[in-house]
Parts: C-alpha cells; structure tokens; sequence
C-alpha cells in the first residue's frame, strides 16, 4: 500500500457485511496501526549519597528511590539509612516495595511493605510493617506523601513528607523538606 498523495485510498467495507467481522479498525479501513501506549519506563533518583567525617564517626547515608512501570501502574522502591565506617559497624535502613496505582491526575495510591532494620553492637533488630498511602502534586508543586504503617505487632503510625522544588536559577534548586512522623 502507497503513502503520500499518490496512494489509493482503501475501499470501505460492504454495507451489507456483518459489523462484528473480528477485524481490527485500522486493518478494515487501510488505517495506521495503533500507538502502543502501554509502554514501560524506570526512574532512578538519588537523593542522598554522602560521606560524612571529621570529628564525629566517619558515617555513609543514602536516600534513594525508584519506579518501574506504566502510566497507571508501577512498581516503587524507596531506600534510606545510615552506615558508620569507623569503629564498630552500625547503623540503620529502610526499605519499601510498593505497587502504585493512578487514581487521579498527578496522584497515585500505594500500597506494599516496608522493613526497618538496625545493626550494630548488640543484637541486631528488624521490623515488617505494611503500607498504605498517597503520593502526589498537590496545588503550588508542593509534592506530597502521606503514608500509614501497621507493623507486624500491630503497632500504627503515619507520616507525612512535604517537599517544594524553589528554583533559585535554571540550574540550583533549593529543596525544603519537611517530614511529620507519628505513633
């Protein structure tokens, strides 16, 4: 079949032809196939990944995060914690799968699990919990996250982030954060 101003346009259907032929639109009527919109994309973002020394214990951190999916489903992760390099090993971490779901523009629902882990002298302690939330834009490109845990001992507690991308010039960008946590 011919493209351009010389193609020959595709003949239509016979009226008298059953409407439910099983036959694609775009394949009946000479159309361009579809777009395939269901496609998949991955977000890596690194917050945090310093080390820190001097007077105090020479320490590592991170804060990261992820996502692994469509348009309207994903998969997100979300790692945080602390290592000291000096001395004893210790420090902590957390870690979250979650499966986000679009439920409105520019908000997603999330549900998934967090463990907790610290490690360091002494016995070392982790901790399940299950995860509910939201996370989105709300008005003024304030990103919110609001989340609920419920641990595996039955404990609940909730947390608010708030972040605010304030550009000071196309390339700096101060970030005010402000984390609420309650048990």
């Amino acid at each position: 079949s011919g493209h351009g101003a010389n193609a020959i346009p595709a003949e239509k259907p016979d009226a008298s032809a059953p409407a439910a032929t099983g036959t694609p639109p775009h394949v009946l009527y000479g159309w361009a196939p579809p777009v395939d919109d269901r496609m998949r994309f991955n977000y890596v973002l690194i917050d945090r990944l310093e080390f820190s020394t001097g007077d105090a214990t020479d320490a590592l951190h991170l804060d990261a995060q992820g996502w692994y999916g469509g348009d309207r489903n994903k998969f997100w992760w979300k790692a945080e914690g602390t290592h000291q390099t000096q001395g004893a090993s210790a420090g902590e971490g957390e870690l979250q799968a979650l499966y986000s779901r679009l439920v409105a523009p520019f908000w997603d629902f999330q549900a998934g699990l967090r463990y907790d882990r610290t490690w360091g002298p002494g016995p070392d302690h982790g901790r399940a919990f299950a995860v509910i939330g939201f996370t989105g834009l709300a008005p003024y490109w304030f990103e919110v996250e609001p989340a609920l845990f419920v641990s595996e001992d039955g404990d609940v507690s909730v947390r608010l982030s708030v972040t605010y991308d304030a550009l000071l010039t196309q390339r700096l960008v101060l970030q005010p954060r402000l984390d609420v946590n309650a048990a």
